[in-house]
């Protein structure tokens, strides 16, 4: 793909992966299926969760495959961070970005790192003795891209991705966890998407492990009650929330 500089071989815009492309050569050509490959993303947080509901801490993130070429799209070059500041902000208004590092921001063959350095407002809610948090804070899948009950045309994602998010999450002295999430695990029959959610607590840390993968690039209008209702669940799970209370209240 020689039209976008962030794009390495063999990772095309989504407009291109339609299935197959026109191979020419000198003495040959002819079509050729298009497999595209699969994406990567993980997102390590370390915050600490403040008593007026602020999270504050360090999110490092690396990208790989078309992730990796969208997110230095949105960097727009600057290696100080500050185009990707505004697009942030722009989207998570709560977010307050202290800095930015990349690592092979420049070089689209290698994965790109990002660390950003931040403060999230209103995160948890802060009622009385009790503090509710959802601790997987920007996963995007909170909600169910898939809210038609019915499907007239095919679904097709563009590419296969696989995702991870993993929280470490340090509450505040004087709080005890009331309530929290249930590990579950979820699968699209045979396997075309799968869904873990982990969550354990040592001292006064609590981590979160969420993984989702679709490995499936092309659903049938037949398969799609189960797609729905794959997503609608993995939505639900991530709506769940910590609940912390103040100690002797």
């Amino acid at each position: 793909d020689c039209g976008n500089i962030h794009r390495p071989p063999g990772i095309l815009r989504q407009p291109n992966l339609n299935g197959r492309g026109w191979l020419l050569k000198k003495k040959d050509f002819g079509w050729l299926e298009i497999k595209p490959q699969t994406s990567y993303q993980i997102s390590l947080a370390n915050v600490e969760l403040m008593t007026d509901g602020r999270l504050k801490g360090n999110m490092n993130q690396q990208f790989k495959g078309n992730y990796a070429a969208e997110k230095r799209n949105e960097a727009g070059g600057d290696e100080n961070g500050e185009i990707l500041k505004q697009v942030l902000v722009k989207k998570y208004p709560d977010w307050s970005i202290d800095s930015i590092v990349f690592k092979k921001l420049k070089d689209s063959r290698e994965p790109l790192q990002r660390n950003l350095y931040l403060t999230i407002n209103n995160a948890a809610q802060v009622n009385d003795d009790f503090i509710y948090l959802k601790p997987t804070l920007h996963s995007g899948w909170e909600v169910n891209p898939f809210k038609s009950p019915k499907r007239y045309y095919p679904v097709e994602f563009p590419y296969p991705t696989n995702e991870q998010f993993i929280l470490n999450l340090k509450i505040p002295k004087g709080y005890k966890i009331e309530e929290m999430p249930k590990p579950i695990s979820l699968v699209l029959p045979p396997e075309d998407a799968r869904f873990q959610y982990l969550i354990s607590v040592k001292d006064d840390v609590i981590n979160v492990v969420v993984k989702i993968s679709v490995k499936k690039t092309d659903f049938a209008v037949l398969e799609y009650e189960y797609l729905k209702r794959f997503f609608d669940d993995v939505a639900k799970k991530l709506d769940e929330q910590i609940v912390l209370k103040k100690v002797g209240n």
